[in-house]
């Protein structure tokens, strides 16, 4: 049992670092709210994502139904670019502190 969580791990591992080598040549563009639109990787083709349910039309993801490179990809792009900025710090000074 021990062994197969190692090799899940390290399958997560390798998509991740797939999805961040991709970031840096590979830009998904957002296509609607948490949904993106990312060529292959070799050019052949493109993937549709949507975020909200880590879902990818990619083949990898249709055959193992594991967050895929793709989905990875663009939850960095959405970070990087996309994220909400609220003007107010999710915290307040105590009274003695402003």
């Amino acid at each position: 049992m021990q062994e197969e969580k190692l090799l899940i791990g390290q399958s997560v591992a390798d998509r991740v670092g797939r999805a961040i080598i991709l970031s840096t040549v590979l830009e998904p563009y957002r296509v609607a709210e948490d949904c993106y639109v990312c060529p292959s990787s070799d050019g052949s083709d493109e993937h549709y994502m949507d975020l909200n349910i880590e879902a990818c039309t990619c083949p990898n993801y249709q055959v193992n139904g594991k967050t895929c490179k793709h989905v990875l990809l663009s939850t960095i792009h959405q970070a990087r670019y996309h994220t909400r900025v609220s003007s107010k710090p999710p915290w307040t000074l105590p009274p003695s502190r402003r």
